[in-house]
């Protein structure tokens, strides 16, 4: 099996500037959970505690985000419920991912990050029931995947 660490075998650790600029207070905290943190490190933490790192992938600067995506690939792809407790915060996830393409700085993800962004969408929207036995969450894990379609077809549009 692939390590996550081959995804971006050509690509540097993120530094704490990559995470949080001037030491944005939310990337901050992201940088406090995932700085210094190998892929495969990282998902191990993530897989373990989704529901409440998520929302690092909202805050996290775009370096680091490009760097740390397969994480967020990788659970959603392989995800699966463990109990009725269980819950997977794939809709948001997919916020956080929209979230990427606001910066107030007017910074995007790379051209092949986009390209990776819209692969993840094409596998959750084509699987919202893996996530969720409800119909009306499935419903929500759609919409906000259908926004980061959006974004990617606005970028690809501004890029051609």
């Amino acid at each position: 099996m692939e390590s996550l660490q081959q995804k971006r075998s050509q690509s540097h650790l993120p530094s704490k500037e990559d995470f949080c600029g001037g030491g944005a207070p939310d990337a901050t905290y992201a940088w406090k959970d995932f700085g210094g943190l190998t892929l495969d490190e990282a998902y191990n933490k993530f897989a373990g505690n989704a529901v409440s790192l998520a929302e690092h992938f909202i805050w996290i600067f775009p370096p680091a985000f490009a760097y740390y995506l397969p994480v967020v690939d990788k659970y959603l792809r392989e995800y699966t419920p463990s109990g009725d407790i269980d819950h997977c915060p794939a809709g948001f996830l997919g916020y956080c991912l929209h979230s990427q393409f606001h910066w107030t700085t007017g910074a995007k993800p790379p051209p092949a990050v986009v390209q990776e962004i819209a692969a993840l969408s094409d596998f959750v929207r084509e699987n919202p029931a893996r996530y969720t036995d409800d119909p009306d969450e499935q419903r929500q894990i759609l919409e906000h995947w259908r926004l980061v379609d959006l974004e990617v077809a606005a970028f690809r549009q501004a890029k051609s």
